[in-house]
């Protein structure tokens, strides 16, 4: 019996050794399995179901299930300004359309370029260690909202939490407020339980431009430290580090959109290319925001939200003259809600404006021509002592005398014309760089004022204007020089075609103002000017 007994234990002790040997894996020692799990995050294959920490807001770690990569969400953020697309994956902005602005095809407006690096969406995380990143911008996050809506003033958090279940931990946190572009950030990171510094990415191709318009298409890196403003083309930008100090904030710039990141403590910013990036687009990446604003440059809106976010418009050298032409645009659309009309209305009123200083000028110009055989006297005079510059100078005085006992003042004639230039300058910008104007119609065939006319025919309409007015404008000087002026319209015609439609229709209405002009001048002054010659003929 207790052979038997023996024979049993043993027997049963073969056949468990046995099944373990080949029925059986052996367990994994626990660090094993821990870094195949950091391989396979790395790898994108994360098992199906992990158990990871997530840290609350109290800091306390309760347990939650990672998310499947093949069941990457989309959270949405909606408000009555944008509809956001955030991506669980990485704790990124995906997509952000403008609901009121639209694209070419009359679809709300996406701001964020859809041909970014997919491993580097906006707000993604740099922390100085590629690994690190690479775990912090592809992993799968678990977010605390399924989808978001607002109304105007409703204020909600979007948290997103990570953990690779060892050393790596932290959330990101965005908040957003109804009827408001700009969202806050609050993002912690925590290495082996150390907080780690950060730095958020802004991506390129801000607004989508269309292909065709790429070539034309320029950005900008701006940042304002205090008052002092920097904007750098980013074609002229190389990687590395571009500024470290107090920064107020810095900004992505396009022409009717922007990215600015607000910081207002010591910061630094950086350009980066992404390797895989073929086309050499540069990335910015600004250490610690507090907030983002992506919209448009509305320079009432940004102004109006402080930290003279407006100045990231940049108005060009005549800035002051746009500013207040828009300002003024914007009154008169705001009781005819139409900015070609606007514009039309605007040029009659700074023609009003103008008009004394205009017809000074012009009875300046009527004396000049009277006394032009007394000028003619008096150089002839003096032509002999051209190399003299005793000589040249009693001419020059003598020139001068005439001048004094005629009224004249020689500079009379071109303030008008000088005064032009920062106005032209001015709508230039304004229709160039006005988000005003972005897609505004005037009439018919024009559905776009900040582009060019489609047909030329405001163009060849200011050309045909401007020949007339050169055929009414009484000219003195030599045969030459006035066949020479007759090529000022076709010159014009051909540098107006590719310009703003706005811009022409500013200049057009000026155009025909000033033939009308022109003709009450002529009328008055030359008709008057003639009429004593006569008399004084007829006495002779």
């Amino acid at each position: 019996m207790e052979k038997r007994l023996l024979l049993a234990i043993v027997i049963s002790f073969l056949i468990i050794f046995l099944y373990q040997r080949f029925f059986l894996k052996p367990p994994e020692p626990e660090k094993l399995k821990e870094s195949k799990l950091i391989e396979k995050i790395k790898e994108k294959k994360q098992p199906e179901i992990q158990k990871i920490k997530t840290e609350k807001e109290t800091g306390e770690f309760i347990e939650k299930n990672v998310v499947e990569e093949k069941n990457i969400k989309e959270i949405k953020v909606e408000t009555s300004l944008f509809s956001a697309t955030f991506l669980n994956k990485g704790g990124v902005l995906k997509s952000l359309k403008m609901k009121k602005y639209k694209d070419e095809k009359g679809s709300n407006l996406e701001l964020i370029s859809q041909k970014n690096n997919d491993n580097l969406l906006p707000l993604s995380l740099k922390t100085g260690s590629s690994e690190i990143d690479k775990i912090l911008n592809t992993s799968l996050y678990s977010p605390s909202e399924e989808n978001i809506t607002l109304k105007n003033g409703q204020r909600k958090d979007l948290i997103f939490y990570f953990s690779d279940g060892k050393s790596i931990s932290g959330k990101k946190k965005y908040s957003f407020t109804g009827g408001i572009y700009t969202m806050d950030i609050e993002n912690e990171i925590y290495i082996n339980n150390e907080k780690k510094n950060y730095s958020i990415i802004l991506t390129p191709r801000i607004g989508n431009p269309p292909e065709e318009d790429l070539k034309s298409h320029r950005e900008y890196i701006v940042f304002l430290n205090l008052n002092n403003l920097k904007r750098i083309d980013t074609k002229k930008l190389k990687d590395g580090k571009l500024y470290d100090g107090y920064l107020t904030w810095a900004a992505y710039d396009s022409t009717y959109f922007t990215e600015i990141a607000i910081v207002n403590e010591q910061s630094s910013i950086s350009i980066i290319t992404p390797n895989s990036n073929k086309s050499n687009e540069k990335y910015l990446k600004i250490f610690k925001p507090n907030s983002i604003y992506f919209g448009p440059k509305d320079y009432d809106l940004l102004r109006s939200m402080g930290n003279q976010m407006e100045k990231v418009i940049d108005f060009g050298f005549f800035g002051i003259i746009a500013k207040i032409l828009l300002k003024a645009l914007k009154s008169i659309h705001s009781f005819i809600p139409n900015y070609g009309f606007s514009i039309i209305l605007l040029t009659l009123i700074l023609k009003v404006i103008l008009f004394p200083l205009t017809w000074s000028s012009s009875i300046s110009m009527a004396k000049m021509q009277k006394i032009q055989p007394k000028m003619k006297a008096i150089r002839e005079k003096y032509r002999k002592y051209k190399t003299d510059p005793e000589q040249r100078k009693k001419m020059n005085e003598e020139i001068m005398k005439l001048y004094k006992s005629e009224g004249i003042n020689p500079a009379g004639g071109c303030l008008p014309l000088i005064l032009q230039i920062p106005i032209l300058w001015g709508f230039f910008n304004l229709l160039s760089k006005s988000i005003e104007m972005r897609h505004q119609p005037f009439i018919f065939w024009i559905k776009d004022l900040s582009k060019k006319d489609p047909y030329f025919v405001t163009p060849i309409l200011m050309g045909a204007t401007q020949f007339i007015l050169q055929k009414m404008t009484p000219t003195g000087g030599d045969p030459a020089q006035r066949k020479l002026m007759m090529f000022m319209p076709v010159f014009m015609t051909i540098f107006f075609l590719n310009f703003q439609s706005g811009l022409v229709l500013y200049w057009l209405t000026q155009n025909i103002l000033q033939i009308g002009q022109q003709y009450l001048i002529n009328k008055f002054i030359y008709k008057k000017e003639h009429g004593e010659k006569r008399i004084q003929r007829k006495k002779s």
